[in-house]
Parts: C-alpha cells; structure tokens; sequence
C-alpha cells in the first residue's frame, strides 16, 4: 500500500513537472526579431558583391546576437534582391517601406540605390550603404547614409596621386555622363591642373551607356602615353576597360573603388582575349579603394580571417564596407531604443534614423575596421584612400601612397607611420593632423618581366 502510494505520488509530481514546464514555455515566447532589410544584388552581373556584402553583414550580425541581441532581441536580415536592376530595386523599396523592418542596410550600387532612395525617404525609412558612391545620394536625401568615401572624394584622391606620386603631366578623363561620373569630373577637376587632362563622356540611357566608338576612339588616338582615368560605376566600368584595351590601350588604366576587388576579374575571364593572353585587360590597371587587405590593420586583419573561415575566400573593401554599415546599424538600434512593436514601426525608423545621424562626433564613434566611424554633415564616412592593382589575380597596395585625411580624428596615425617610413606631405593645419600622407605600401612591384609603364607606380620604391 504504501509502495503504492508512492508511486502515486511520484506520477503526480511527474504531471505537474510537464505541466509547469508547459506553461513556462507559454509565458516565455522568443522574444520578436528586429528586422532590417538588407537589399543588394544577389543576382544579375553584381552578384558577386552583393553576395560578399550579405556574408559580411551576416557576420556582424551573428556577432551581436551571440551576445544576446539588440536590448534582448535578435537582429534578423531580410532580403530584397534588386538583381542590379534600378528597376527592380525601386519596386523593392515599395515592399521594404510596408515590411516590418525599420531600416535598410543597401544597395552595392549606385544606380539602384538613387533609384530607392526616393521610396525610402517617402517612407521614412533610414537606408545605410557601404559601397554606393554616388554623392547625390546622401548629400539630398536626409534618410540615406554612406559607411564610405563619396566618388567625388575618391576622384580626387587619384587626382593627387597622380599630380604629387606618379608626376602625370597627361591625364585622359573617360566618364559616363550621369551623376555617378558628373561627381567624379568634379572631384578630379578640384584637384588636377585642367591643362593636363583631356575629358571624353558617354552618354548614359535606361541603365545603358549608349555607343563608345567615338567618345574612346578620340581618347585612344590622342597623342603620347598617358594615363587613363575612368570616372564610372561598378555595372560601366568593366565594359570601358575591355573597349580601351581592345584599342591597343596597353599603359595604365585607373578605376574608382568599384573595381578594387579580385572578383572584379570574373568580367574578363570568358573573354577570348583573356583566354588568349591571361592579363590582357588587368595588365596595368589599377584602383582606388578605401582598404586594401594586405596593407590593412589588426581589426581589419581579423575579421579578413573571420571571413575566409566562413566562406574560403578573402574579402575585398566591399566585406570591409558591408560590415562596418552593418556594425553602425546595430549601433544605432542600441541607441534608438526600438519598440519593436506594429504600431510603433513608423516611430521605430525615426528613432534609428536620429540615432544614426547622432553619430557625428569621435565621441559618439563607432569602431570601425580602419579607424572610428563617423558621419559628417553629408551622412558620409570619408576614409583615407589607397591605390592598388592587380598581380598574379590578386589585387594589392601600391607601393607608394597619397592619403588624404578628411577626418583626422578618426584615422590611427601611429598605425599609417607603421615602420616609421611615413613621410608628410603638406604643412599641418592649425595643430591638426597633415591633409595628407605619403606611406610605402608593400614592396610589389611589377610582374617579372613588365616594364613599368612612364609613372606606374608598380616601379616605384620607398628607401626603408
């Protein structure tokens, strides 16, 4: 009897056990995601950046959540694939304005981004980019923001290193003419004599530049070496190259930040020219970029690692980029303290979006891979800018740069003095760091057996 008993017993303790648990697990639900729109191109000819950009994304966010989230709530990306279309992002901004996400974390290019932008501000929804350069994009519109260099800025760092490293005297300017290529004339134009340099447009219509054969035939057929120096986005400049290239342009050719990427090949190797001769359109061509892996620092060096373990492949500026805006994002939400709710989301994106633009000062910075990250009055972040290119496929510094310091405040100056082969160029300002500095890259000059072109800076050398 008493056996029984207690067997009774435990079977009853054994019910309310479950039925404890069970109701616990009812009180207690998952707390609900905050959602942020990551909107790139996972398909059409810029899939392999926007892919690159979501697997560095991921990893910042998979950093925080570890940590608990967001004030308790994890972060939850959903994608809007714009497959490089400006179209096709433009109706995607629609959907994203009635999602529950608060805020956009977007697009690679320019061109779809400034097709977006309209619908994000029409909605109050603050977008953040870490590639997009277009100056028209933030400098209009008070909801979109750049983790990046602006092209203007890029075009005239070329234009310096051209005018005080590689002594240029003749400089050819093939751009398109929409505002991606207007901002790059303006950039180049604040920096390089106008004597020097000769301008060729091409028209831009419907996502399409319009016919070459003119604008590059004068640029090929203009007289002595020079330098070519292409002002045009990530879905343009490839098809320039190749168009220049197969005029016999064999001397250096430079490209803003959008090429300044080993996967930036992948527009060549089909090509029976490059079948034929490996390197015949990469051969000389060089980059702007805001970071470059093997010239980079410690926090940059690990997430590089953090990266390749993830996916088996080196990151590029473009991972640098993507991650940075996604760490800024996450900043903000903290700081915005979000609801969450549905009837707050309206609310919810005006408090990120303030809590992005409060992130102005280095006081209120964010540590970013290079240096801390803070807007300035245009919602950009200007960082210094290096000049690279390719070797044996691989795309890496120059051995002798110019960089500018737009925000001295934000850059680690004993970290570009490393080895302390730094020489200033130009006097200090008013106690402030120099507006620019000279740093040897690492000692990779040409490919054995190239001829370093009249200027190429794949011949130079820094004496240690």
């Amino acid at each position: 009897m008493k056996q029984r008993l207690i067997m009774w017993l435990a079977v009853v303790a054994g019910v309310v056990l479950v039925l404890a648990v069970a109701w616990a697990a009812i009180l207690w639900t998952r707390p609900e995601p905050i959602r942020i729109a990551f909107a790139n191109s996972l398909s059409g000819p810029s899939a392999p950046a926007g892919t690159e950009s979501l697997v560095a994304t991921q990893l910042a966010i998979d950093e925080v959540n570890a940590k608990g989230g967001v004030n308790g709530r994890p972060i939850e990306l959903v994608l809007f694939d714009d497959a490089s279309n400006p179209a096709v992002a433009r109706a995607n901004a629609q959907a994203i304005a009635d999602s529950p996400c608060v805020a956009v974390l977007g697009h690679f290019l320019s061109s779809t981004s400034l097709a977006a932008a309209p619908a994000y501000k029409d909605a109050r929804i603050p977008a953040l980019t870490g590639s997009a350069a277009a100056d028209d994009l933030t400098s209009g519109n008070e909801y979109y923001f750049r983790a990046q260099t602006p092209i203007s800025t890029q075009a005239r760092s070329i234009a310096e290193h051209l005018r005080a490293v590689m002594k240029e005297p003749k400089v050819r300017l093939v751009h398109t003419r929409d505002a991606y290529g207007e901002s790059f004339v303006s950039g180049f134009a604040a920096a390089y004599p106008l004597v020097q340099w000769r301008v060729f447009g091409l028209d831009v219509a419907s996502g399409q530049i319009g016919s070459m054969d003119e604008a590059l035939d004068a640029a090929a057929q203009e007289p002595g070496p020079g330098v070519i120096v292409i002002g045009a986005a990530a879905d343009f400049d490839a098809d320039i190259v190749k168009a220049l290239r197969r005029r016999g342009i064999k001397g250096t050719i430079i490209a803003s930040q959008g090429a300044a990427r080993e996967s930036y090949l992948q527009n060549f190797v089909n090509e029976p020219e490059e079948k034929a001769h490996p390197g015949f359109f990469s051969e000389n061509l060089y980059a702007a970029s805001s970071l470059i892996f093997d010239s980079a620092g410690v926090a940059a060096q690990a997430f590089a690692a953090d990266y390749k373990t993830k996916v088996g492949t080196s990151p590029s500026w473009l991972a640098g980029g993507a991650y940075d805006a996604a760490r800024l994002m996450i900043e903000a939400l903290k700081r915005a303290d979000v609801k969450n709710r549905s009837d707050s989301k309206i609310a919810d994106r005006d408090r990120v979006r303030v809590a992005l633009g409060a992130i102005d000062s280095p006081k209120s910075a964010v540590a970013g891979l290079t240096g801390r990250l803070y807007f300035n009055t245009n919602r950009d972040i200007p960082r210094p800018i290096r000049l690279g290119f390719f070797r044996y496929g691989q795309f890496v510094t120059a051995p002798l740069q110019l960089v500018r310091i737009d925000q001295p405040d934000g850059i680690d100056l004993a970290a570009e003095r490393d080895g302390r082969r730094a020489a200033v160029a130009g006097p200090a300002r008013r106690g402030c760091l120099p507006p620019a500095l000279a740093t040897p890259g690492p000692r990779t000059g040409p490919r054995p057996g190239h001829r370093a072109a009249a200027g190429d800076p794949g011949g130079a050398r820094v004496p240690a």
